[in-house]
């Protein structure tokens, strides 16, 4: 169009223009698989645009994430770099009249125009003498404007075929913009997705209650552009929502309070069992402030959703400050928020079945540890002060090591269960054994493991059970193992074991003192018990992890998965 094209057939130029259209759709084509940024193809497309049209700048304007400000996307020229990002109002200048109106315009000379927007020229240091503007359309809707800056007077002249340049290339803007914007939704959707997989991963992991609703609202906070989120659980007896996981800045101070059911809007959401999105808390007359004041924070939007559990409010899911360039939480936040509060409640449901569950297979063992100890009235407690002396040495001795604190604690329920089957003549003997007597009741750590090898849950206690009579020299019973070869829990067994029978009485013997049977028992290091579990159980007294359970009562822990 450059030059004579006022000279030129029409349909020579139309001709032009097909084969342009063709050429950059090609061209297009090529380059869309190959770059995921749109930017390189619109730099493409404004490119081309100045092969056609002799002028000074072109810039591509889109409406920012407020709706109410056009933002320079893209443009070419001398003040390029200074222009791109650069806002002005949606209803300013000659874009924001062809924004609003959908419709084309050319100015061929600024000054006489009263509605062209002075103040970009001025603050760029920058003459705009005329321009064409056209809308940039998609499916009806009007989504930007592409603007042409001092184009050469011979082709103001063939305003029509300007006209059909710019819009033609408008066409193709508006496509690889919404196409943009589509790509950018499915990618968001797909990591929704992936962030959904790893709650249902965590939900039906091993992981404690507490540890899975803290991975969920922490991927609840991620997924949908929040600083803050929290689950708060219905308090039904006090009439409040109490704060069980927080993410976000304020989290230490409000776990220390307690909402009333009666008052905001996670208040409204447990009570109605309806979700809310408040974009503008300030205008909504269910917000309460008074824990902002509190904590010194500052809700401005907030999306709240209720969690149920067998079609009974249990609690309430909330995100709060929508962030990342976005101001407003939609309803596809609130749908997949509602997604995450369902998956929150199949945890508490399940924790709650795991807890009922291990409550009855440890009350068995309690049961059991009973109808043994019941069998002497000098032994009565003894497994469960076992256990929770075992648990306590392991604790001391291996921290972290939480499985061997609950396989020692499992132990020491279980550890003389085969003495149900010794008889009563020699189990109760307050005399000398025999030889073959004493034979009898060492029997009693293979038949304990016979009794419980039945029982899946316990496999892992099995060796503890075995060996917690085999001595630190090799000495012991059953199988005459030594040092190492004895596995740990069997060593911290026997340690807790000969502890709580020297402090209980005898029919032969009065209770040693708690001092005494730990000198005992380093005296006994190296033969009959482990050097370092020895140490361990002189640590332990003197921190105060030796005293009896209260009322003896069973130690905590934590029955083992059916699968273990």
């Amino acid at each position: 169009m450059s030059g004579n094209h006022a000279n030129t057939p029409e349909v020579e130029f139309q001709l032009r223009l097909a084969n342009f259209k063709l050429d950059i759709l090609m061209e297009i084509t090529k380059i869309l698989p190959d770059s995921p940024d749109p930017n390189l193809t619109l730099e493409f497309i404004m490119d081309r645009i100045f092969t056609l049209v002799e002028m000074e700048a072109a810039s591509i304007l889109t409406v920012d994430e407020t709706g109410d400000r056009l933002q320079f996307l893209l443009v070419k020229g001398e003040k390029a770099e200074e222009l791109t990002g650069v806002k002005m109002g949606v209803s300013k200048g000659i874009a924001g009249k062809v924004y609003s109106t959908g419709e084309a315009v050319l100015i061929e000379n600024t000054e006489a125009a009263i509605e062209f927007y002075r103040q970009i020229d001025e603050t760029f240091g920058f003459k705009t003498n005329n321009l064409i503007a056209v809308p940039l359309k998609f499916s009806g809707r009007t989504i930007g404007v592409l603007e042409g800056i001092n184009i050469d007077a011979e082709e103001i002249k063939t305003a029509g075929d300007l006209f059909e340049i710019f819009e033609c290339l408008a066409g193709l803007i508006s496509m690889v913009l919404e196409n943009s914007k589509l790509l950018e939704r499915l990618s968001e959707e797909c990591d929704a997705g992936k962030r959904l997989l790893d709650i249902s991963r965590a939900v039906n992991s091993s992981l404690a209650l507490a540890d899975v609703l803290e991975t969920v609202m922490r991927v609840a906070k991620n997924v949908l552009n929040a600083t803050a989120s929290s689950l708060l659980l219905l308090n039904k007896e006090q009439k409040q929502l109490e704060f069980f996981v927080v993410h976000g800045d304020k989290k230490d101070q409000l776990k220390k309070f307690a909402l009333p059911m009666d008052k905001g809007i996670a208040g409204y959401v447990a009570t109605t069992g309806k979700p809310v999105i408040s974009n503008e808390v300030a205008k909504d007359s269910r917000f309460d402030a008074t824990l902002d004041r509190e904590v010194g924070f500052s809700t401005k939007s907030i999306l709240c959703v209720p969690m149920m559990k067998d079609d009974e409010i249990i609690g309430v899911l909330e995100v709060i400050n929508k962030s990342g360039g976005e101001v407003n939480f939609t309803e596809g936040d609130l749908n997949l928020l509602q997604t995450i509060a369902n998956e929150s409640a199949i945890a508490l449901k399940n924790s709650l079945l795991m807890q009922e569950k291990n409550e009855l297979f440890s009350g068995s063992l309690r049961s059991l540890a009973r109808a043994v100890d019941s069998k002497d009235e000098y032994e009565f407690g003894h497994s469960e002060r076992v256990a929770h002396y075992a648990k306590n040495i392991g604790l001391c001795f291996r921290p972290d090591d939480y499985k061997l604190h609950e396989l020692l604690s499992i132990a020491g329920y279980i550890h003389d269960v085969g003495k149900i089957g010794i008889p009563d003549a020699i189990l109760l003997k307050s005399g000398r054994l025999s030889t073959v007597e004493r034979t009898v009741i060492q029997s009693h750590s293979n038949l304990s493991c016979d009794i419980i090898a039945a029982i899946g849950r316990l496999k892992d206690a099995l060796p503890a059970v075995k060996h917690h009579h085999e001595r630190y020299d090799g000495t012991g019973y059953p199988d005459g193992i030594k040092g190492d070869d004895i596995p740990i829990v069997a060593r911290i067994l026997s340690v807790a074991d000969a502890f709580d029978a020297m402090t209980s009485d005898r029919p032969y013997r009065a209770k040693m003192s708690p001092e005494a049977a730990v000198e005992e028992v380093r005296k006994g290091a190296g033969t009959q018990f482990d050097p370092g579990i020895a140490e361990t159980l002189e640590f332990a007294y003197e921190n105060g992890l030796l005293e009896p359970p209260e009322n003896d009562s069973p130690a905590d822990f934590k029955a083992p998965s059916d699968d273990s």
